[in-house]
């Protein structure tokens, strides 16, 4: 599901249009809550060889939820699927089957040529699944190695950066600027990683399964998680993601940080988000218990954008804003309350003196050159959001 933020213009003259928040939804390719399960039962009369908490090199989040039985199976299908299996067989029964499916399917979105749909056989307390795959061995070779050096090239660029939070950021900046939401997409490969880095045409799926393809090439955790996502015109199903950095837990939506290209491509509203923040328009989250509460690398906290005050003409609040100009082109403000946020959208709607002097200070301190009489801007009650987006002088 893609959603759009409110967008208006605001010229010196007070000419405003409103575009009210549009949304366009994509279906899971699994039902909410299947994911995992937390199913007991044991695999009986099995010598189990546990694999380790890196299952493949990587760490996994679902592969780590399982029990040493059912990460058992877990290798089975992850073998079975990367072999082109035309079947294979293995002792759990379906319901068990599917939790642990999904795992290995939301774990390795590098497997994106298995379908989550299958069929499958009981026999004598076994089942003999039978997979569906997109594309046949024989042509899978080229579009792996696409993918796979697409992936490096992102790896190498993100590894010139120091900490884990710059790598995210690039990770999410670039995605966003190669990427497309295109719910057309979704009959065809449009769930996948390839669909996102290659084709730069996806749906949330995509988004997410790229996302944490490269994360996970530079060792940074993160697991995938479904959900409702509700907007102005109604709810559907959604998939974003989680994320850890330095040892604390964020939520991240990527597919709604992809802006409207006609405006701006990429915003940040989405990144790095604690459970208060995401649940305001994030709802029946699977898994519920992912510890989000992490505040010092949300996006506003560590850009200084996070406003407890009002004060446009502070050194640190010019210096804030030069900064995201240099890198964006925008500048994306949160406010702390309800009031100061009210007050900064008065100042706008009101053409404010102050605002256009606090821009023609920016301006003349950035890389940028802007137009300072006209500002479009978005924004999101919900969050106490604006990003301003300005026309650059040619």
């Amino acid at each position: 599901m893609k959603k759009f933020l409110a967008v208006l213009v605001l010229v010196v003259v007070i000419v405003f249009s409103f575009l009210l928040i549009s949304s366009k939804f994509d279906n899971l390719n699994s039902a909410l809550g299947s994911i995992f399960t937390g199913v007991s039962e044991k695999i009986e009369n099995r010598n189990v060889e546990i694999l380790g908490q890196n299952f493949n090199g990587r760490y996994n989040y679902y592969y780590n939820s399982l029990d040493d039985d059912q990460k058992y199976v877990y290798s089975i299908i992850y073998d079975s699927y990367n072999s082109f299996a035309e079947d294979f067989t293995v002792n759990v029964d379906a319901e068990i089957f599917n939790t642990i499916n999904n795992a290995v399917l939301y774990d390795n979105p590098d497997i994106f040529w298995v379908e989550p749909i299958y069929s499958y056989k009981d026999f004598n307390g076994y089942i003999i699944v039978t997979p569906t795959y997109r594309n046949s061995p024989e042509s899978i070779e080229k579009i792996k190695n696409d993918l796979d050096n697409k992936v490096n090239e992102i790896y190498e660029m993100a590894q010139k950066l120091q900490t884990d939070y710059q790598k995210e950021l690039f990770i999410h900046d670039y995605i966003c600027s190669v990427a497309e939401y295109d719910q057309s997409t979704y009959d065809t490969i449009g769930d996948t990683a390839y669909s996102a880095l290659i084709n730069g045409k996806t749906i949330c799926e995509g988004y997410c399964r790229a996302f944490k393809l490269v994360l996970d090439k530079c060792g940074i955790k993160n697991y995938m998680v479904v959900g409702i996502g509700e907007t102005m015109d109604g709810t559907e199903g959604h998939m974003w993601s989680v994320v850890n950095i330095d040892s604390e837990n964020y939520y991240v939506d990527i597919t709604w940080d992809d802006g409207d290209e006609s405006l701006v491509n990429t915003t940040h509203l989405y990144f790095n988000m604690d459970e208060l923040e995401i649940s305001k328009e994030h709802k029946d989250i699977v898994p519920d218990n992912n510890n989000c509460n992490g505040i010092m690398s949300n996006y506003f906290h560590k850009t200084g954008m996070y406003l407890t005050e009002l004060d446009l003409q502070s050194d640190s609040f010019i210096d804030s804003c030069v900064n995201q100009l240099d890198n964006y082109g925008i500048i994306e403000l949160k406010f702390s309350d309800a009031n100061r946020y009210n007050e900064f959208m008065d100042m706008i709607s009101e053409s404010d003196r102050e605002i256009f002097n606090a821009l023609k200070e920016i301006n003349a301190k950035s890389q940028k050159n802007i137009t300072t009489n006209t500002v479009h801007y978005i924004h999101n009650d919900y969050y106490l959001y604006v990003c301003l987006i300005f026309d650059e002088v040619s």
